[in-house]
């Protein structure tokens, strides 16, 4: 028996490096995985944006009135007073009073619906599908 030549052992990414690119792809790749990596720019502090004292938050409306800011929020869009995706709604201070006023009648007439569709629920009868 004759011994057999050691022949080094290559690694795929040692015998990508001796082979040209077969395409342009690979050359792209090949060419970013060469460049030095850029370090990340590191973001700006956002500026405080300047609030007027006068200026409510719906939050801060909610509390006021002495509602949820959930369902203040979804009266708002109930009313047309949505303000769309992304946007904040605010308000004057001056202006509280008629928010107040509108919600509770919204809020009376909501507990009216659900008391509606409760008493709906209980009068109709129960098919047995058996």
């Amino acid at each position: 028996m004759t011994p057999r030549k050691a022949y080094p052992q290559f690694t795929s990414e040692q015998i990508r490096d001796v082979l040209p690119p077969a395409n342009a792809r690979e050359a792209k790749a090949r060419a970013k995985a060469d460049a030095p990596a850029e370090k990340p720019k590191a973001k700006a502090p956002k500026a405080e944006k300047a609030t007027d004292p006068d200026e409510l938050t719906a939050p801060q409306v909610a509390k006021e009135i002495g509602a949820d800011p959930k369902q203040f929020r979804r009266f708002l869009r109930a009313t047309g007073r949505g303000i769309g995706q992304g946007n904040r709604y605010s308000f004057q201070k001056s202006e509280l009073k008629k928010p107040r006023t509108e919600y509770t009648k919204w809020e009376k007439d909501q507990e009216a619906k659900r008391a509606a569709r409760e008493a709906a629920k209980d009068e109709k009868p129960e098919t047995d599908a058996a």
